[in-house]
């Protein structure tokens, strides 16, 4: 005789077992939701470096607060890829321009600021600023050892990464400054914390497994 079913035992949780299973879930979920910010924006800045690299895409509030800070160094770099809209009207062709002349605007030296453009990309545009720098060190300031990155919010991370990738053996710290728009200890509780975190997260793990070779 041929038979099509057959008889078999699976282990199953009872009630008590889904009640722990539950408080096990909410209690992660929770923890995930109050350790995801500080890991994303995490700031681990070098004392011995004497070069900044701020990304060019920091809002002017930001940057106003950055420039006591940047005071220090005696090289601070802007990084930025092409503007896409309104160059016509302002004149500047990237958003390192932009940056710079705003940091200048807001009391750095003049000859302390350099913007480093990077070419125009659909994709991978922290890498392709990260190579942009990467390249101008190496052809004018072939000695430099260490740099500090600056950034933003949940964007640390992932910058971090790559700049690192991209700059080795130069050693690179991060610092993250606080975003203007939300509340970073309660990201969840605005949509564009929920929003910029969550795309954060995704963007990180991608980078994590991408080799940024170039």
């Amino acid at each position: 005789m041929v038979y099509f079913f057959q008889r078999t035992e699976i282990w199953t949780l009872t009630w008590q077992g889904w009640i722990v299973a539950a408080i096990a879930l909410s209690l992660g979920f929770m923890a995930s939701i109050r350790w995801i910010y500080p890991f994303l924006a995490v700031s681990r800045p070098l004392s011995k470096a004497d070069v900044a690299v701020v990304e060019g895409w920091i809002p002017d509030d930001v940057l106003k607060t950055l420039v006591a800070d940047l005071q220090r160094y005696s090289l601070v770099i802007t990084t930025g890829h092409p503007v896409y809209y309104g160059r016509y009207l302002t004149g500047y062709d990237s958003f390192s321009e932009v940056a710079a002349d705003s940091l200048v605007l807001f009391g750095l030296p003049d000859d302390a600021v350099t913007p480093i453009p990077s070419t125009w990309v659909k994709r991978n545009r922290t890498f392709s600023s990260a190579i942009a720098v990467r390249d101008w060190l190496l052809q004018t300031h072939p000695d430099i050892q260490a740099v500090n990155l600056y950034s933003m919010g949940p964007h640390a991370r992932r910058s971090w990464l790559i700049f690192r990738r991209a700059l080795h053996p130069i050693q690179v710290g991060i610092y993250t400054a606080a975003p203007p728009d939300y509340e970073p200890q309660q990201w969840w509780q605005s949509s564009s914390g929920t929003r910029t975190v969550l795309a954060e997260a995704i963007s990180y793990l991608y980078a994590s497994l991408v080799t940024w070779t170039r």
